[in-house]
């Protein structure tokens, strides 16, 4: 696969990287409902399914918290 010189690291800008990021960390698809319903009601079962090697039916951990992070501080100024 030959990559173009846009896509290499050296010209990866913020803005690109949240364009081509933004449906993985904002898309509202039912793995995120699945991830936030165990994580509020039974948040030992969400450890135990991701350590078992179910994690393709739940947000990734790193996802779930950039996401959360961006948001709090998003939100913070308004609230």
């Amino acid at each position: 696969m030959n990559k173009t010189k846009e896509e290499t690291s050296e010209n990866l800008t913020l803005n690109k990287f949240i364009k081509s990021n933004a449906s993985v960390m904002f898309g509202l698809d039912s793995r995120l409902w699945g991830t936030l319903k165990l994580l509020l009601l039974y948040p030992g079962k969400l450890t135990k399914e991701f350590t078992n090697g179910n994690e393709e039916k739940y947000t990734a951990p790193t996802t779930l918290y950039f996401t959360t992070n961006l948001l709090f501080f998003l939100l913070q100024p308004i609230i």
